[in-house]
């Protein structure tokens, strides 16, 4: 057998130590195997795919372990590589507010305007709540990006800006450094988003007081027409609202719309039909156009429920998808069947005061104006009705009467036909006593056999 150079046989040094017939290894084959096995190894442990790899670093920035982030960089992960899901590691850092991992990314070289669809990590550091990580930390994050470029006026695909997220998350100390560290001050406080919010729409007390001062407009009206006055009404944030000084005369939400029964009739002309303004009020918010309710102050409910896009207009509703919510709305209003229980009916024999008839009452006279509505409603919309000049009322009130009239001959026809014939259980009884023809024939023909032979026996 041949060996390589400097190995020599296991038989020169071991006489019969080892048989022909061996199963074991010589020792060269034995040198070479532990060799191998060694080198097996020590290139077998650092060996990693890029999928263990971003795994490592991901859970290593999540538990916030700085040395594990270090030891994950140096084994060959770029600063800037995607860990998951479009986050880089700087990006996951801001956003869970660990300054001491984003201050080492920082000083290796990570790219302080990473992002995630627009989503930066300055913003991820703003938006980042006091319960994931203190304020301060956010705030140490905030400033180590700023100071190595961060860019402030970036914005998401809505434009929402860092200064937004800071304003939602209530943070006043980073809000302060935003506007300390920008050359665009005016524009970053009057920046928007695509649904027209402001800082200010957020309404976190502390920021709305720190806006105010900053002379931001508090009766900005968002895309709905809605100001950051309306949000705070709405959400009867007593504090907010006590900051805007609102007058009393100046609200015009729904809750201050309400109405008496006794006075609901009070400022009526004489034949002059109701507003019943609440309803119109719970229309809109049905149709998610309640910050509208102010342009619909002076409209009745017939109007309202009789209203088009030409119409709405006209009323100064300018924005199309808030016409056509509405228009969607009064569609499939006039759509829904009325059913009887809609109408009010008070027992005879029952206890009511005189509160329960004015309820009725009012009940009755709604449900009325909604019935002339759908009527003008359908009038108007119908084309093909509108075209062939519907048939006149005094036609169809005839119609009606031959059809009363032939359904009245009908039943007293009904009556005599029943008087005239038996009743169907005695029908039924005398069809029981009645035999078959043939079992009569047979019966007959028996009997005469039987007198025929008895005749016979008295002969013999």
């Amino acid at each position: 057998m041949a060996y390589p150079a400097g190995f020599s046989s296991d038989e020169d040094e071991f006489g019969g130590f080892l048989s022909d017939d061996s199963d074991d290894l010589d020792l060269a084959d034995a040198v070479q195997f532990e060799a191998g096995a060694q080198q097996e190894q020590n290139v077998g442990e650092p060996q990693l795919t890029m999928e263990q790899k971003l795994n490592n670093l991901f859970y290593a920035i999540m538990n916030g372990n700085v040395e594990q982030v270090t030891s994950s960089l140096e084994n060959g992960l770029d600063i800037n590589v995607v860990v998951r899901d479009g986050w880089s590691a700087i990006l996951l850092a801001a956003s869970i507010g660990n300054s001491d991992i984003v201050r080492e990314l920082i000083n290796r070289g990570a790219d302080v305007n990473s992002h995630k669809d627009r989503y930066t990590a300055l913003m991820a550091a703003c938006n980042c709540p006091e319960s994931t990580s203190p304020a301060s930390k956010c705030l140490d994050i905030v400033t180590q990006l700023i100071e190595h470029g961060a860019a402030i006026d970036a914005t998401t695909r809505t434009r929402k800006t860092a200064f937004m997220f800071a304003a939602s998350n209530g943070s006043i100390e980073i809000i302060s450094k935003l506007l300390s560290c920008t050359n665009n001050r005016t524009n970053i406080l009057n920046a928007e988003d695509n649904q027209g919010w402001d800082a200010m729409h957020y309404n976190k007390p502390q920021v709305v007081k720190l806006l105010l001062e900053e002379g931001l407009n508090p009766n900005k009206m968002d895309v709905r027409g809605t100001t950051p006055i309306n949000y705070a009404i709405m959400g009867e944030h007593a504090d907010i609202i006590e900051m805007f000084a609102i007058e009393e005369d100046t609200s015009t939400t729904i809750q201050d719309t309400y109405y008496e029964i006794e006075t609901i009739f009070d400022t009526q002309f004489p034949n002059e039909k109701p507003q019943f303004y609440l309803d119109i009020c719970r229309m809109l918010y049905g149709m998610k156009c309640e910050n509208l309710a102010a342009k619909f102050a002076n409209v009745s409910l017939l109007d309202f429920l009789c209203l088009n896009n030409k119409t709405l207009i006209e009323l100064g509703i300018n924005i199309p998808y808030q016409r056509q919510r509405i228009v969607t709305g009064l569609y499939k209003y006039h759509k829904h069947l009325y059913k009887q229980k809609s109408i009010p009916v008070i027992p005879k024999d029952s206890t009511y005061s005189t509160i329960d008839v004015s309820n009725a009452i009012i009940s009755a006279v709604r449900q009325l104006i909604s019935m002339e509505a759908s009527l003008r409603y359908i009038s108007y919309h119908d084309v093909n009705i509108h075209n062939k000049k519907s048939m006149p009322t005094y036609i169809v009130r005839e119609k009606l009467c031959k059809l009363k009239k032939t359904a009245t001959a009908l039943h007293n026809l009904i009556e005599v036909w029943d008087t005239n014939n038996p009743p169907a259980d005695l029908i039924s009884k005398d069809s029981k006593k009645r035999l078959p023809r043939w079992l009569k024939w047979f019966a007959c023909l028996n009997i005469l056999t039987v007198t025929i032979i008895v005749v016979n026996k008295i002969r013999d």
